[in-house]
């Protein structure tokens, strides 16, 4: 090779090195370890969740993994502080094992994480565990609501939680009058007027002409913190009154197993909408995910539920609906997705996941088609299926690098590209 051929390979392959963008895996969810290892089993089942699914093994999204990640952050969920919400931060201020983003005293220690009134804020820092209107410090039953503060014995424990009101030593369930200290006959009150003297009444306190009593325990429900005697307080129990101590929810639907009688419908954690939830014995619908608030350069991996299990599936996604002056597009837009045993379809391809990385602040609106690629075996009439996917971005708008490279100038890299042309020209002449 002459000396001068020699030069210009050189000089190309320097041009090269300068155009050509250098990129480096950053540490991402893997980089910490929590990506695991692939369970090639499925995880759960029948929509419960734990399903294998389709995980960003990077936070610059170039490699992709299956493991059990319900959430889509990036953690498997034996390893995740919120397996069912997405947080990417794994955030646990008061280190509780329970992320911030699904702990109801994201700032007290509560790993139980009760919530004996059901309002949303844990006991271990709820100023008002039974929602009675009275604080807990001030309750003389701070478990059951007592707005009255009834202490027909002045022991200092309210009637409402009082297992012997009267303080005779006899208990209320067996006392013929547990309003009268040391009267056992000729009572005949009704504290509750609900037409059941209080000698027998279950719930002497509160009406319940019924007298339902789900549990047995001489408690009626009405007054039964735990009607159902699962362990489960009624305000958490999403069956209050049949025992389901699991607490199993199979469709997310927020009615536990054991007392949904709204039939099988499930509502993708993803995308927690109840009015669009999935029924798998109906026609062939589909779901969007992730409904979520994102800023301006996120990363958003995109997700398709369909309410079939073991079909593939062509899809599409469109950019439908974006903020003025946008002109942003869902990368990989196209493909076919098997949809596996929680309900949620993963691309066959996973290096060809589709994503939106949003440029602009405002609502985007998704829309994303789908059809079977084989005949539906309940509805063989419909075969097509659509949805719409609302994502709210915030941050501050995104400048286009239009053919800027690992950071330069598209003058500078052209004014490079040009030297290299002279040199190899006036070297041929």
């Amino acid at each position: 090779m002459t000396k001068s051929g020699f030069f210009s390979v050189n000089l190309v392959a320097a041009v090269l090195l300068v155009a050509l963008p250098v990129t480096a895996q950053t540490d991402g969810e893997c980089g910490t370890g929590f990506c695991g290892t692939p369970n090639n089993n499925g995880g759960g089942g029948g929509g419960g969740g734990g399903g294998s699914v389709l995980v960003n093994n990077t936070d610059i999204g170039v490699t992709y993994s299956t493991s059990d990640d319900f959430d889509g952050d990036g953690y498997e969920d034996d390893f995740d502080n919120c397996p069912f919400r997405p947080n990417r931060d794994q955030a646990d201020s008061d280190g509780d094992g329970v992320g911030d983003v699904c702990d109801n005293c994201p700032h007290v220690a509560n790993k139980d994480q009760a919530d004996n009134d059901g309002d949303g804020i844990g006991d271990a820092c709820d100023p008002d565990m039974d929602n009675d209107g009275v604080p807990n410090e001030a309750d003389n039953c701070p478990m059951v609501p007592n707005k009255s503060q009834a202490d027909t014995d002045g022991d200092g424990l309210g009637d409402a939680c009082d297992p012997d009101i009267d303080g005779d030593g006899i208990p209320n369930r067996t006392d013929p009058c547990p309003f009268l200290a040391n009267v056992t006959t000729g009572c005949d009150t009704d504290a509750d007027g609900d037409g059941i003297l209080d000698a027998v009444d279950n719930c002497p306190l509160a009406a319940n002409p019924k007298q339902t009593d789900t549990d047995g325990d001489g408690i009626g429900d009405n007054c039964d913190s735990d009607a159902d005697g699962d362990s489960i307080p009624n305000g958490n129990d999403n069956c209050p009154l049949v025992a389901n101590p699991g607490q199993e929810d199979a469709d997310h639907d927020g009615m536990g197993d054991a007392c949904d009688n709204n039939g099988f419908c499930l509502v993708a954690p993803k995308n927690p909408d109840p009015s669009q939830c999935l029924d798998p014995t109906t026609v062939f619908k589909i779901v969007g995910a992730p409904k979520v608030t994102a800023q301006t350069g996120d990363t958003i991996n995109l997700s398709l539920y369909a309410n079939r299990l073991g079909v593939n599936v062509n899809y599409k996604w469109f950019v439908q609906a974006q903020p003025s002056g946008s002109s942003d597009t869902v990368s990989n837009p196209a493909g076919t997705a098997a949809c596996g045993d929680a309900y949620e379809c993963a691309p066959i391809n996973p290096d060809k996941r589709p994503l939106l990385i949003p440029r602009n602040p405002g609502d985007y609106t998704l829309l994303l088609t789908a059809d079977l690629a084989a005949p539906d075996t309940i509805y063989p009439s419909v075969q097509h299926a659509e949805a719409t996917l609302s994502v709210t971005v915030t941050g501050a708008p995104i400048e286009s690098s239009g053919c800027a490279i690992s950071g330069q100038r598209p003058a500078g890299l052209l004014i490079v590209l040009g030297f290299a042309l002279v040199m190899l020209w006036r070297r041929r002449r």
